[in-house]
């Protein structure tokens, strides 16, 4: 069996990876939503198993002191961190997972996993971030501010990635992100023997 795809979103906050992720999931409901681990507090409406595992401090560093995380990051005060086990195994089974994390996660990431990946940053006008994350209305103005001056820094990361994708309008940010993973996965190198000389015939 083939190995699945580890296709990884990264973007600055308010730049759309989050929505971007959704409207990918809800098209291609065969790959698989890897949920992070994180001690940040329940925002709104997000459901603990769903949208996060919510954590205590102690809880995650125990999970680190485990080994259980493939990757783990500080951002914005707050830990977050990727089950090691569960992505070995849906990408071992031949699944493909979506992941949706920091840069300071990704270098982690191709340190422990060899896997295929498919690395894709996500970025938006600084203003036109800002005015996202505004209109939330879920952070302070002194918040908002320091989460716009890391994603200036995140930014400097977008060269360790395979592809950059500017999401100004949501439906095109969609459509290019789209055809970067139907033309990965159409790849030669990544076929087997029966994957293409089942169309010589008998």
């Amino acid at each position: 069996m083939k190995d699945g795809t580890l296709l990884i979103f990264s973007a600055p906050s308010g730049a759309g990876k989050t929505t971007l992720a959704k409207m990918f999931m809800e098209k291609y409901p065969n790959i698989q939503d890897s949920v992070s681990y994180t001690t940040r507090a329940i925002r709104g409406v997000e459901v603990d198993g769903r949208d996060y595992f919510f954590v205590d401090t102690d809880k995650f560093n125990k999970m680190i002191s485990a080994g259980d995380f493939l990757e783990y990051a500080t951002i914005h005060g707050n830990l977050y961190g990727t089950s090691f086990k569960f992505i070995e195994n849906s990408i071992k089974s031949g699944k493909d997972v979506l992941l949706v994390i920091d840069p300071q996660g990704v270098s982690q990431i191709m340190d422990r996993f060899a896997g295929r990946t498919i690395k894709i940053f996500i970025v938006a006008k600084i203003d036109e971030l800002r005015r996202r994350l505004v209109n939330r209305a879920e952070e302070s103005i002194d918040e908002i501010n320091t989460r716009l001056e890391n994603g200036k820094k995140e930014i400097c990361f977008a060269c360790d990635y395979d592809y950059l994708v500017v999401n100004d309008k949501l439906e095109d940010a969609f459509n290019k992100i789209e055809a970067v993973y139907l033309a990965e996965n159409l790849k030669i190198k990544y076929m087997n023997d029966d994957d293409i000389y089942k169309y010589v015939g008998e």
